[in-house]
């Protein structure tokens, strides 16, 4: 179903992405139903509403660059862009305990961004670097 969604886009994906798009989507979706992540639930729509937007600037992104997400929440458009870009640097800001708890989990569980690292401080944003 992703690889449909992503190629209606032409967004041509590998095996391993689409299998790590889907991990993370099932961790999205696990989560969301216990506290509030996106208020998106449908998995279609979190696909359209969320990866598909998430994805749109792939073209503009230098692969060998830099991006910061400011209030990351879901993770959204970072985790996207480095499971399709795994050379980008990818900086997710987020101040919400349980949403960054969240993005700490769903980066852990997907093994395919592995070499992430979490940095937390009281009082100040959660900032999780992939």
């Amino acid at each position: 179903m992703i690889e449909t969604f992503l190629s209606n886009f032409n967004l041509n994906v590998t095996k391993k992405e689409v299998e790590t798009f889907k991990l993370y989507l099932d961790i999205l979706q696990e989560w969301n139903s216990k506290i509030n992540i996106t208020s998106i639930k449908s998995y279609d729509d979190i696909i359209i509403k969320h990866l598909i937007d998430s994805l749109a600037v792939i073209k503009y992104i230098d692969i060998n660059g830099k991006i910061v997400d400011v209030g990351s929440g879901g993770g959204f458009p970072g985790i996207p862009l480095k499971i399709m870009i795994p050379s980008l640097q990818v900086t997710l800001i987020e101040a919400k305990r349980k949403k960054a708890n969240f993005l700490r989990f769903a980066i852990r569980e997907s093994g395919y961004l592995q070499s992430s690292s979490c940095i937390c401080e009281t009082g100040a944003p959660l900032i999780i670097s992939l």
